[in-house]
């Protein structure tokens, strides 16, 4: 989990890094950053709880 949580961060300061340098709009933070922390609670749900990964539904969706 802790592996998780670095990479994390370290794309979250890649990210903030570009927002600041092409001078975004505040709503563009927002919405990067939401999907930032919705992609890592899911993350996090997966790996605490031994949830169904979302392959195995693409998976059930698209196998002919």
């Amino acid at each position: 989990m802790i592996g998780i949580t670095i990479v994390f961060v370290a794309i979250a300061g890649y990210e903030l890094q570009f927002l600041i340098r092409h001078r975004r709009k505040p709503r563009t933070f927002w919405i990067a950053g939401s999907f930032l922390a919705a992609a890592y609670l899911y993350i996090m749900a997966i790996h605490a709880y031994d949830l169904p990964s979302v392959n195995r539904i693409i998976e059930y969706v698209f196998n002919f």
